[in-house]
Protein backbone atom coordinates (compact mmCIF):
# COMPACT_ATOMS: atom_id res chain seq x y z
CA UNK A 1 0.00 0.00 0.00
CA UNK A 2 0.72 3.30 -0.92
CA UNK A 3 2.26 5.92 2.40
CA UNK A 4 -1.70 7.33 1.65
CA UNK A 5 -3.15 4.70 1.67
CA UNK A 6 -4.60 2.56 4.75
CA UNK A 7 -6.26 -0.41 3.00
CA UNK A 8 -5.75 -3.29 5.33
CA UNK A 9 -4.99 -5.74 2.57
CA UNK A 10 -1.13 -7.31 2.22
CA UNK A 11 1.31 -8.35 2.14
CA UNK A 12 2.87 -4.41 2.66
CA UNK A 13 6.42 -2.94 2.29
CA UNK A 14 7.77 -5.65 -0.28
CA UNK A 15 7.49 -4.56 -3.90
CA UNK A 16 9.36 -1.31 -3.23
CA UNK A 17 12.21 -2.90 -2.07
CA UNK A 18 14.50 -5.03 -3.59
CA UNK A 19 15.77 -7.73 -1.75
CA UNK A 20 12.47 -8.31 -0.11
CA UNK A 21 10.86 -8.23 -3.60
CA UNK A 22 13.07 -10.82 -5.46
CA UNK A 23 12.65 -13.09 -2.24
CA UNK A 24 9.14 -13.06 -2.36
CA UNK A 25 8.48 -13.41 -6.10
CA UNK A 26 11.33 -16.72 -5.62
CA UNK A 27 8.54 -17.70 -3.33
CA UNK A 28 5.75 -17.01 -5.68
CA UNK A 29 7.33 -19.01 -8.01
CA UNK A 30 7.81 -22.34 -6.37
CA UNK A 31 4.19 -22.23 -4.94
CA UNK A 32 3.48 -22.06 -8.63
CA UNK A 33 1.81 -17.90 -8.74
CA UNK A 34 1.86 -17.17 -12.47
CA UNK A 35 0.49 -12.96 -11.53
CA UNK A 36 0.39 -10.83 -9.43
CA UNK A 37 -2.02 -7.45 -8.96
CA UNK A 38 0.32 -4.51 -7.44
CA UNK A 39 -1.59 -2.38 -5.80
CA UNK A 40 -1.17 1.55 -4.44
CA UNK A 41 1.42 3.98 -5.98
CA UNK A 42 2.37 7.32 -5.00
CA UNK A 43 2.45 9.54 -7.49
CA UNK A 44 4.50 9.81 -10.85
CA UNK A 45 7.77 11.12 -9.52
CA UNK A 46 10.73 9.50 -11.26
CA UNK A 47 11.62 7.20 -8.08
CA UNK A 48 8.34 5.71 -8.17
CA UNK A 49 8.06 5.44 -12.19
CA UNK A 50 11.57 3.55 -11.88
CA UNK A 51 9.65 1.16 -9.43
CA UNK A 52 6.77 0.06 -11.81
CA UNK A 53 10.09 -1.17 -13.92
CA UNK A 54 11.66 -2.67 -11.39
CA UNK A 55 9.11 -4.65 -10.11
CA UNK A 56 8.52 -5.82 -14.41
CA UNK A 57 11.88 -6.83 -14.60
CA UNK A 58 12.08 -8.93 -11.35
CA UNK A 59 8.78 -10.26 -12.00
CA UNK A 60 9.81 -11.14 -15.49
CA UNK A 61 13.00 -12.87 -14.28
CA UNK A 62 10.41 -15.30 -11.98
CA UNK A 63 7.96 -15.93 -15.12
CA UNK A 64 5.42 -13.95 -13.37
CA UNK A 65 2.63 -11.66 -15.12
CA UNK A 66 2.14 -8.31 -13.64
CA UNK A 67 -1.19 -5.94 -13.19
CA UNK A 68 -1.02 -2.31 -11.25
CA UNK A 69 -3.60 -0.94 -9.60
CA UNK A 70 -3.64 2.29 -7.69
CA UNK A 71 -1.50 3.67 -10.40
CA UNK A 72 -0.69 6.00 -13.30
CA UNK A 73 -0.78 5.76 -17.12
CA UNK A 74 1.63 3.56 -18.50
CA UNK A 75 4.65 4.26 -19.89
CA UNK A 76 5.04 1.74 -23.05
CA UNK A 77 5.60 -0.80 -20.88
CA UNK A 78 3.71 -3.30 -22.94
CA UNK A 79 6.76 -3.00 -25.70
CA UNK A 80 9.32 -3.54 -23.62
CA UNK A 81 7.99 -6.25 -20.80
CA UNK A 82 6.62 -9.53 -22.44
CA UNK A 83 5.10 -10.34 -18.94
CA UNK A 84 3.21 -6.65 -18.22
CA UNK A 85 -0.69 -7.32 -18.36
CA UNK A 86 -2.32 -4.14 -18.02
CA UNK A 87 -2.81 -1.09 -15.17
CA UNK A 88 -5.99 0.19 -13.82
CA UNK A 89 -5.31 4.21 -14.04
CA UNK A 90 -8.86 4.25 -14.48
CA UNK A 91 -11.84 4.53 -11.44
CA UNK A 92 -12.23 1.19 -11.87
CA UNK A 93 -15.06 -1.79 -11.23
CA UNK A 94 -14.38 -2.05 -7.51
CA UNK A 95 -16.00 2.12 -7.62
CA UNK A 96 -19.56 0.64 -8.96
CA UNK A 97 -19.08 -1.84 -6.23
CA UNK A 98 -18.83 0.41 -3.25
CA UNK A 99 -20.81 3.42 -4.73
CA UNK A 100 -24.37 3.71 -6.60
CA UNK A 101 -23.59 7.41 -8.47
CA UNK A 102 -20.60 5.00 -10.27
CA UNK A 103 -22.89 2.04 -10.57
CA UNK A 104 -25.08 4.17 -12.16
CA UNK A 105 -21.67 6.45 -14.15
CA UNK A 106 -20.36 2.46 -15.35
CA UNK A 107 -22.54 2.33 -19.17
CA UNK A 108 -21.25 6.19 -19.50
CA UNK A 109 -17.74 5.26 -18.33
CA UNK A 110 -17.22 2.06 -20.16
CA UNK A 111 -18.80 3.51 -23.39
CA UNK A 112 -16.01 6.48 -22.76
CA UNK A 113 -12.98 4.74 -21.61
CA UNK A 114 -12.11 2.87 -24.90
CA UNK A 115 -11.85 5.97 -26.62
CA UNK A 116 -9.46 7.95 -24.34
CA UNK A 117 -8.16 6.18 -21.32
CA UNK A 118 -7.64 2.73 -23.70
CA UNK A 119 -6.17 4.69 -26.09
CA UNK A 120 -2.95 4.99 -24.17
CA UNK A 121 -2.26 1.75 -23.39
CA UNK A 122 -3.54 -1.43 -21.45
CA UNK A 123 -6.62 -0.94 -19.26
CA UNK A 124 -7.61 -3.04 -16.07
CA UNK A 125 -11.03 -2.39 -15.75
CA UNK A 126 -11.11 -4.73 -12.59
CA UNK A 127 -13.15 -7.18 -14.06
CA UNK A 128 -17.24 -6.88 -15.63
CA UNK A 129 -19.43 -7.25 -13.20
CA UNK A 130 -22.07 -10.19 -13.47
CA UNK A 131 -24.30 -10.08 -10.44
CA UNK A 132 -27.39 -8.00 -10.72
CA UNK A 133 -26.84 -6.89 -7.39
CA UNK A 134 -23.73 -5.30 -6.42
CA UNK A 135 -22.95 -8.03 -3.07
CA UNK A 136 -21.50 -11.36 -3.01
CA UNK A 137 -25.35 -12.61 -2.19
CA UNK A 138 -26.66 -11.12 -5.25
CA UNK A 139 -29.29 -9.70 -3.20
CA UNK A 140 -28.42 -6.83 -1.15
CA UNK A 141 -27.06 -3.24 -2.06
CA UNK A 142 -27.41 -1.45 -5.08
CA UNK A 143 -28.42 -2.92 -8.34
CA UNK A 144 -26.31 -2.56 -11.57
CA UNK A 145 -27.89 -0.74 -14.24
CA UNK A 146 -26.32 -2.58 -17.13
CA UNK A 147 -27.29 -5.51 -18.86
CA UNK A 148 -24.94 -9.03 -18.90
CA UNK A 149 -24.25 -8.42 -22.43
CA UNK A 150 -23.16 -4.69 -22.10
CA UNK A 151 -20.42 -6.23 -19.13
CA UNK A 152 -19.65 -9.01 -21.84
CA UNK A 153 -18.79 -6.42 -23.96
CA UNK A 154 -16.96 -4.25 -22.23
CA UNK A 155 -14.54 -6.96 -21.62
CA UNK A 156 -13.53 -6.94 -24.46
CA UNK A 157 -13.53 -3.26 -25.45
CA UNK A 158 -11.32 -2.45 -22.33
CA UNK A 159 -8.06 -3.76 -24.12
CA UNK A 160 -5.60 -5.69 -22.09
CA UNK A 161 -3.57 -8.81 -22.02
CA UNK A 162 -6.72 -11.04 -19.94
CA UNK A 163 -10.41 -10.93 -20.75
CA UNK A 164 -11.99 -10.24 -17.02
CA UNK A 165 -15.29 -10.80 -16.18
CA UNK A 166 -16.12 -11.49 -12.51
CA UNK A 167 -18.39 -13.92 -11.14
CA UNK A 168 -19.39 -15.26 -8.14
CA UNK A 169 -20.59 -18.71 -7.51
CA UNK A 170 -24.22 -18.07 -7.72
CA UNK A 171 -23.55 -16.90 -11.09
CA UNK A 172 -22.67 -20.17 -12.18
CA UNK A 173 -26.53 -21.26 -11.32
CA UNK A 174 -27.88 -18.13 -12.09
CA UNK A 175 -26.55 -17.36 -15.73
CA UNK A 176 -27.68 -18.58 -18.72
CA UNK A 177 -25.38 -21.01 -20.22
CA UNK A 178 -23.88 -18.96 -23.16
CA UNK A 179 -22.92 -16.05 -20.87
CA UNK A 180 -20.98 -19.07 -18.60
CA UNK A 181 -19.60 -20.32 -22.39
CA UNK A 182 -18.57 -16.57 -23.48
CA UNK A 183 -15.07 -16.23 -21.81
CA UNK A 184 -13.77 -19.47 -22.84
CA UNK A 185 -14.97 -19.12 -26.53
CA UNK A 186 -13.45 -15.67 -27.37
CA UNK A 187 -10.27 -16.33 -25.57
CA UNK A 188 -10.09 -18.98 -28.61
CA UNK A 189 -11.45 -16.30 -31.78
CA UNK A 190 -9.35 -13.04 -30.08
CA UNK A 191 -6.31 -14.28 -30.99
Amino acid sequence: NGVANDAPQGPRGIMDNIVARKKEMAWMKSIGIKGIKVDFFGGDKQHTMQQYEDILSDANDYGIQVIFHGCTLPRGWERMYPNYVSSEAVLASENVFFSEYHAKQEAFELTMHPFCRNAVAAMDWGGTIMNKYLSKDNKSRHRRYTTDVFEMASAIMNQAAILCIAIYPNNLSELPQHEIDFPEERSYNLG
